[in-house]
């Protein structure tokens, strides 16, 4: 008994002391969530995530998918490990859900028969919801939701609807300018065209590229903001489509940021498009781009590009540099790929994937540099060169073949020459072959000014070479040409020959190959002989029959043919066998040895940024305006060689075969005609067939027939100063190879030359 007495009297005790101490929590080191001594614990779960919350899930009748892993949180934001989640619907008609969160558009198995697992079949539900009117608001079928320890998650719209067989973009009507910002939509179809848009839940939208537009996926609807000029494919898809497997179409439509309609450059700090510039003083430029709705665009990636890149060149910052004296032209370019791009099945829409050029700035470096002349004929398989601060002339130097062509880049690094057997490079620094390439032969007929490509013709088996310098590989066309220019960023390669089309005996006349659009062929209606890049380089003139040109801009969304790519923009009815543009912009100078005239057609370009022209593109009610004028050329050519407009574009000389041993000398003027006089060439000279200027401009060099010599032109006086004398070798005979088999008497007159500027230190 009295046992019994002493334990009621210690439970007695125990209890109070067990409360007590249950009671004691921040002794055990937990911790309330208000601070307090009492409610809900860290570390206890508080809230659900599950997504996703914003754009729900999309089904068709009968589809499946996964509910992504909820994620669950305790007062103080912390994760929260939870072994098992619930999951529920507010419609199992429509929406049924797994212990796993598998979801399916209808009903899932349970207890079927025969060892069938559950919620493995979806079943769609047996009557279908009525489709809403078009333009009604998202309505969704069911919502789901995870639990866990007494949370429970945000609801997550599920929307369920007949399978999706379309999803279109509502087209865009006109470009945005950068920094607009405007709604997504688009309508989602059945096979049958029924609208169920209401019944599909918001679309989720991405864009092929960002740099055009950017896609802003936290709004209902979401919202593009236009960024950098040109277009781009821009998708919608149902949500959940790509990883549920449902069905749900894909769609492409198009965004369009708004391209440059002018770009003015200017000296920074003058506004001045003409300057002098010292050596040691480099300057900047300003481009001032706007947009076709006028609004200005910044953080443009625009080209800087010389016409004269071994005297002045700009940088891609814009700062205009001097190497040498000169005198050299400077445009910045909105250049696709790189800006403005665009779909090539969608160039021109809205001026999108068009380049844009802005207007030239001339720039000119006072003084004089010393020159090395290189000398070379078809007729010999030699060459030499004229240092003209040593005064040295070289003793001629063996090729491994006769030449049929040679042109140096611009820098005048290295010589490229060309042979029926292979292409030949000679160092202009060693006067030695650097390199021989049998892969591609025929006739060197351009150089990028850059000299990363060469092209050629090879007429033995009909395909016109691009050749890259750098790897020695080459893209080919078929066809044979005449004469190659690439535009002075290097970026388009004007063509003129003869380009099979596969149509029976129908030839194409013109060829542009471009590293953006690729070949393209076409034909003018008079056969074009020669090409002449305009400044600013929009476009291109062509000698013929009727001198032509065409624009760099494509007409048409897409253009309907290769021709579209490089519209019609000027013809004057003048035959001109060779042509050039002068550098200042106002003169397309030709000569014709048919009738014994040079050609002067007074250029008026676009003006940049018109109403119907942005970026000075060719298009309808904007082509480029020329008078013709025309003056008897000197002497008697019987061929022209070249019309060749000094870097300041205040005379032209016209080179030719024949006799009369004058070179004709042409001095534009600012309106109407200019004047025409002639030097005489000193000795036995009979006719100037070829010729090139110093990279100062100061002097022009003319190989001359009858006297096989080189003679030194004094620009400002225009008079013959000096006489050089190659001495090439005669090839009286060659092997099938090319080789030299005999040498016949005298000397070959250099119908090949090439200069580079010497350093003096």
């Amino acid at each position: 008994m009295r046992r019994l007495v002493s334990l009621a009297i210690l439970l007695a005790l125990s209890v109070p002391v067990g409360v007590s101490l249950s009671g004691c929590a921040k002794g055990s080191g937990a911790e309330f969530c208000n601070g307090a001594s009492s409610g809900m614990m860290t570390g206890q779960i508080d809230t659900i995530n599950l997504e996703p919350r914003l754009y729900g899930i999309s089904l068709n009748y009968g589809a499946t998918a996964q509910s992504s892993a909820p994620s669950a949180f305790d007062c103080k934001g912390s994760a929260v490990g939870v072994n098992r989640f619930t999951f529920g619907t507010t419609n199992v008609s429509y929406v049924d859900i797994s212990p796993n969160g598998a979801i399916c558009a209808g009903s899932w198995n349970r207890n079927t028969p025969g060892g069938v697992s559950d919620y493995t079949t979806c079943t769609a539900p047996s009557t279908q919801l009525p489709i809403p009117a078009p333009g009604s608001a998202y309505t969704p079928v069911a919502y789901i939701t995870a639990s866990a320890g007494g949370a429970v998650s945000n609801p997550v719209p599920v929307y369920v609807h007949p399978t999706v067989s379309s999803v279109v973009l509502t087209p865009q009507t006109q470009c945005y300018s950068q920094g607009t910002t405007v709604p997504l939509s688009a309508k989602v179809y059945t096979s049958t065209g029924t609208d169920i848009t209401a019944l599909a839940g918001p679309l989720v939208f991405n864009a092929q590229d960002s740099t055009v537009v950017s896609i802003n996926s936290t709004l209902l609807p979401p919202t593009a903001t236009a960024q950098l000029p040109g277009a781009t494919v821009l998708s919608a898809y149902t949500s959940n489509s790509a990883s549920s497997g449902s069905g749900s179409s894909l769609s492409t439509g198009l965004f369009y940021t708004c391209p440059p309609k002018s770009i003015t450059l200017t000296e920074a700090g003058t506004g001045a498009t003409s300057f002098s510039l010292n050596l040691s003083t480099p300057q900047a430029l300003t481009a001032t781009v706007v947009d076709t709705n006028n609004n200005v665009i910044n953080g443009l990636s625009l080209e800087y590009n010389s016409t004269s890149p071994r005297s002045v060149n700009a940088n891609g910052s814009g700062a205009v540099s001097a190497n040498y004296p000169g005198v050299g032209a400077i445009t910045a370019v909105c250049q696709p790929p790189t800006c403005n791009n665009a779909p090539l099945n969608q160039l021109g829409l809205y001026g999108t994937g068009l380049p844009v050029t802005s207007n030239p700035v001339t720039v000119s470096t006072p003084g004089s540099t010393a020159t090395v002349l290189f000398m070379a004929s078809d007729q010999s398989q030699y060459f030499a060169s004229a240092d003209f601060y040593t005064g040295n002339l070289s003793t001629p130097v063996r090729l491994p073949y006769v030449p049929n062509s040679m042109l140096s880049d611009q820098a005048g690094a290295t010589l490229y020459f060309g042979s029926p057997y292979e292409l030949m490079e000679v160092s202009t620094y060693t006067e030695s072959v650097q390199k021989e390439d049998p892969s591609v032969r025929g006739t060197v007929i351009g150089v990028a000014a850059d000299g990363s490509s060469v092209v050629l013709s090879d007429s033995v088996h009909q395909l016109v070479y691009v050749y890259n310098v750098n790897t020695g590989g080459n893209v080919s066309y078929g066809g044979t040409a005449t004469h190659a220019y690439f535009t002075p960023d290097d970026q388009y390669i004007y063509i003129t020959g003869q380009f099979p089309t596969g149509s029976g005996s129908t030839t194409n006349n013109i060829a542009v190959f471009s590293n953006y659009t690729g070949w393209h062929a076409f034909t003018l209606a008079t056969t074009p002989v020669d090409v002449a890049i305009t400044v600013p380089s929009i476009g291109a003139y062509f000698a013929g029959a009727k001198t032509t040109a065409v624009g760099y801009c494509s007409v048409g969304t897409p253009p309907a043919n290769a021709a579209a790519f490089f519209p019609q923009a000027d013809s004057q009815s003048v035959a001109t066998d060779r042509i050039a543009a002068t550098l200042n912009s106002q003169h397309i100078l030709g000569a014709t040895a048919s009738t014994k005239q040079l050609v002067d057609l007074s250029l008026t370009l676009p003006t940049l940024g018109g109403a119907n022209n942005p970026g000075a593109c060719p298009v309808a009610g904007s082509t480029f305006t020329t008078i013709p004028h025309t003056l008897a050329l000197p002497g008697s050519p019987t061929t022209i060689t070249g019309v060749l407009p000094s870097l300041d574009s205040s005379v032209a000389f016209v080179t030719y075969t024949g006799t009369g041993g004058v070179l004709p000398a042409y001095k534009p003027a600012t309106s109407g005609a200019g004047t025409i006089s002639s030097v005489a060439l000193t000795g036995s000279a009979t006719a100037p067939v070829s010729g090139i200027f110093s990279p100062d401009g100061l002097s022009f060099y003319a190989g001359t027939s009858g006297d096989s010599a080189v003679h030194v032109i004094t620009n400002s006086t225009l008079t013959d100063t000096r006489t050089l004398l190659p001495a090439l070798p005669v090839c009286a005979t060659q092997d099938a190879l090319g080789n030299c088999t005999a040498l016949g008497t005298g000397s070959a007159a250099p119908d090949l030359l090439a200069v580079k500027p010497r350093t003096t230190t």
